[in-house]
């Protein structure tokens, strides 16, 4: 390979070649064109220096994009680890630049209190969002499951009559279906939902298309729109996060006393699931199904939802 081979070209070939699985190279090749093509159009391989990719780095962390800003190194060191397979002999600048000297991630230990579920509930009415919505960040509450499981759920899924939700690997954090014991209160919700779904397979159908399921983003922009009313009305509810509120059932469930292994597969943690043999998820069933019940019980979720369904029910 020539030494003098232009960066835009080796990086249009790794886009091509590199065999990228296709939601990631749909995101890198966003990164590429809109921050490091600009920049580094037309110039040779090995003219590029660390010096210029940290600039290129902290400029687009400094405008507020942090994430942003390490894809941006991992990249242009991508690029350069495929040049070197075609026979590039020189340096990776981006391997002297250490994803923390660009920027360091604080650890997210958010648990949401008592009486901040207790405003989130009241909140969560007088804020305009989606009905669906609305009653999805209480079913997140109330089982724990992660967004992508629950917006991509579909009505098969779900068993009304032993109140069980088995979600297929792949979908799940495990290589075995994964169930969730559902409480009554969230087979309660359920039940709007499925009014609200109409024919619709999915637990959450797209506004605009109801063969799609709903876009992923807008339980976040639901907790963007509910901690933006808290800041306007002087109302002590933090910002969070749809991962927080996994975490709130965890850390209450933890105080309360429960057994840790019941919480981390009430989770799915990965490493818990696939270790377990069947007969472990089977005697555990009721265990879980019964702390999930208690965690309802205990911060008296649903009496801040229950006198609401009615009113959210189509019917």
């Amino acid at each position: 390979m020539s030494a003098s081979m232009l960066f835009d070209e080796l990086a249009a070939q790794w886009l091509r070649e590199g065999g990228l699985p296709h939601s990631t190279l749909i995101q890198r090749r966003s990164v590429y064109n809109r921050e490091i093509h600009p920049v580094l159009r037309g110039r040779r391989i090995e003219d590029v220096t660390a010096a210029e990719v940290r600039e290129l780095c902290e400029a687009v962390r400094d405008r507020g994009a942090r994430a942003v800003s390490l894809h941006v190194r991992d990249v242009i060191r991508h690029v350069f680890d495929f040049a070197a397979l075609q026979g590039y002999s020189g340096n990776n600048p981006a391997e002297d630049v250490a994803p923390s000297s660009i920027v360091r991630f604080k650890p997210r230990e958010r648990a949401l209190s008592s009486d901040e579920i207790r405003l989130l509930h009241e909140l969560m009415d007088r804020t305009a969002i989606r009905p669906d919505c609305h009653l999805a960040l209480k079913l997140l509450l109330l089982t724990l499951v992660r967004r992508s499981e629950l917006v991509k759920a579909t009505w098969p899924e779900i068993d009304f009559e032993y109140g069980t939700w088995t979600i297929p690997p792949g979908r799940v954090k495990s290589t075995k279906p994964y169930h969730v014991y559902l409480s009554k209160q969230a087979l309660d919700i359920l039940m709007v939902l499925k009014e609200l779904a109409g024919g619709s397979e999915y637990i959450l159908p797209s506004p605009r298309d109801p063969s799609c399921h709903s876009a992923p983003i807008c339980l976040n922009q639901a907790t963007i729109a509910i901690s933006k009313a808290a800041r306007q009305q002087n109302i002590p509810l933090g910002q969070f996060t749809l991962y927080d509120l996994r975490r709130t059932g965890a850390a209450h469930l933890t105080e309360a006393g429960f057994n840790g292994q019941w919480i981390d597969m009430a989770l799915a943690h990965e490493v818990v699931e696939n270790r377990l043999k069947v007969g472990d998820r089977a005697q555990h069933a009721e265990e879980r199904r019964h702390m999930l019940q208690e965690w309802v019980h205990r911060e008296e979720v649903y009496n801040q939802i229950k006198d609401r369904l009615a009113s959210t029910d189509p019917g």
